[in-house]
């Protein structure tokens, strides 16, 4: 029997521990691919690029955003496994995404929905995303858009519209 192999992105999380107040564990909740899987437990950027250039892309992945490294966050790590797959051909494997950062974790949704959509603006989806901020206490990304600037408006909320 063939074993698929999960990619566990986070810092702090132990994939096979259950969170205070929660009946499964991290990987129960999460995983896109079932319970039969194989964990990889990845906490950094580095180590994550290096998994994907050492064994490629993993069955499945689960994404944090806010890794505590200061080469890259689950948004880099991402942009890395986009731009791999688009690189080698390759399809993006399903994921899902545990990060407790609302703002991280809506940045990558939005780019792996948009370049999935539309590979060829790849390149621009990245900086387009990466440059939304977020007011501080909100998750809504149309809120940092000023909307004096009619334009800036407009263009990111049909960017918005192609990847919803």
């Amino acid at each position: 029997m063939i074993i698929n192999i999960l990619l566990w992105l986070d810092d702090k999380r132990n994939p096979f521990k259950k969170p205070v107040g929660k009946p499964d564990t991290w990987i129960n909740m999460f995983s896109p691919i079932g319970k039969n899987v194989k964990v990889e437990w990845i906490k950094s950027y580095d180590d994550f690029c290096n998994w994907i250039e050492e064994n490629g892309v993993p069955a499945a992945i689960c994404f944090d955003h806010d890794l505590g490294d200061p080469n890259g966050n689950g948004f880099d790590c991402c942009v890395f496994l986009l731009k791999y797959c688009l690189t080698h051909s390759i399809n993006f494997p399903p994921y899902s995404i545990q990060s407790a950062n609302p703002n991280g974790r809506i940045k990558i949704e939005m780019l792996i929905k948009d370049t999935l959509s539309n590979p060829e603006n790849f390149l621009n989806s990245v900086e387009n995303i990466k440059n939304i901020k977020f007011p501080k206490g909100t998750n809504k990304p149309e809120a940092a858009i000023p909307l004096s600037i009619k334009e800036e408006k407009e263009k990111f909320w049909d960017f918005f519209k192609r990847i919803s």
